[in-house]
């Protein structure tokens, strides 16, 4: 599967335990275009796990991409364009109806 935009450069870090684990691990990605992505992951640290996208007209925010309904009753997107207010939107679900939908979609699948 190609990438939908091609990657140009990465920079990457991780600390690796006396076990061979990789206990954190963080990166920058450079895209054509000028798009920048940072990610991070860690067993170690207590990380930000939210999902931020920063565009000319404003930012996308997702509190918690992971556990939806973690933060809340209710997973939620903040859309906020520059010098407006944000607009919430909560999306009403309880924390693993996407997962149990998924598992169910492909057991029916075989």
């Amino acid at each position: 599967m190609e990438p939908l935009v091609p990657l140009l450069d990465r920079v990457r870090y991780s600390t690796i335990g006396r076990t061979g684990v990789d206990r954190s691990t963080a990166a920058k990605l450079t895209f054509e275009g000028g798009m920048l992505a940072r990610v991070a992951c860690s067993i170690q640290a207590n990380l930000d796990s939210s999902v931020r996208i920063f565009g000319s007209e404003g930012r996308i925010t997702v509190p918690s991409p992971w556990l939806p309904g973690r933060i809340g009753p209710e997973a939620r997107i903040v859309a906020h364009r520059w010098e407006a207010e944000p607009e919430v939107i909560d999306i009403p679900l309880e924390a693993y109806t996407v997962e149990v939908d998924a598992g169910k979609h492909v057991r029916a699948r075989g």
